[in-house]
């Protein structure tokens, strides 16, 4: 119901035109908005240094970044462990209803764009000046000048077909992961959705990033699916010409 109506006529702008692409734009706006000011609200549950749609260079001309421009959807500082960690979201506001174009709108989205951007705000973070301005915009006071800092890239999606996957956004190789909100929210929240999942500490009292990095990392979320997907088959026939010429697709 919301993939094929709701978000096809709220959020679809192929062949809309006029008034009604106007009003798709500025949905899509609001909507990423909000997304990106929730991420906000849940990394603030476990620090109090995050902050979201961050553009550089700032406003006010404070800072000079040469050639980089971009933006933060959000970013946290995590004081204890000495650990940044900038946050590009992307959202696909519809479902694309075919494994290919799933595909391309992985190549096309978060190949063809974010990882650009993750880039650059790493890079962004490994100058003097550009930690400078994430200091002051973060409202960290103490005496760290967050030179050592170690920085953790995460993208965020609205949806599972990218899940887990990672990406490289270095020349020397490093790489991003990418998840969903879904789990991000359940595992800050310590919210269980099947009984056989591993249980994992509750934020409320570690409040530590390293410990939220290990999580996604091992993938402790998803974990309980790797025994059922074995047992998955899934059978589609592509094209039927009579019962004898048949031709058939297995996973």
């Amino acid at each position: 119901m919301y993939d094929y109506i709701i978000s096809e006529k709220l959020y679809n702008s192929h062949k809309k035109f006029g008034e009604e692409i106007k009003e798709i734009m500025e949905n899509q706006k609001s909507r990423e908005l909000r997304f990106t000011n929730s991420i906000k609200e849940l990394l603030f549950t476990i620090t109090p240094h995050v902050a979201a749609n961050l553009d550089y260079p700032d406003k006010r001309g404070k800072y000079d970044f040469g050639v980089l421009r971009g933006d933060f959807d959000a970013i946290a500082y995590f004081e204890n462990e000495d650990i940044l960690m900038p946050i590009q979201v992307k959202l696909s506001n519809t479902t694309p209803h075919s494994e290919k174009r799933k595909s391309e709108w992985i190549n096309n989205r978060i190949i063809g764009e974010v990882v650009d951007q993750i880039a650059k705000d790493v890079k962004l973070l490994q100058v003097k000046m550009g930690l400078q301005f994430i200091k002051e915009e973060l409202n960290i006071t103490t005496g760290k000048n967050l030179e050592n800092a170690k920085i953790y890239p995460l993208i965020v999606t609205d949806n599972f077909y990218v899940d887990h996957e990672r990406f490289v956004y270095t020349d020397d190789g490093k790489l991003v992961t990418c998840i969903s909100y879904f789990e991000l929210k359940h595992l800050l929240l310590n919210i269980n959705i099947d009984n056989r999942q591993a249980n994992w500490d509750s934020f409320k009292e570690n409040k530590s990033a390293q410990y939220l990095i290990s999580l996604i990392e091992e993938n402790v979320f998803w974990d309980f699916l790797k025994p059922l997907v074995g047992g998955v088959k899934i059978a589609k026939t592509l094209m039927v010409i009579n019962k004898e010429n048949r031709i058939t697709l297995t996973v």
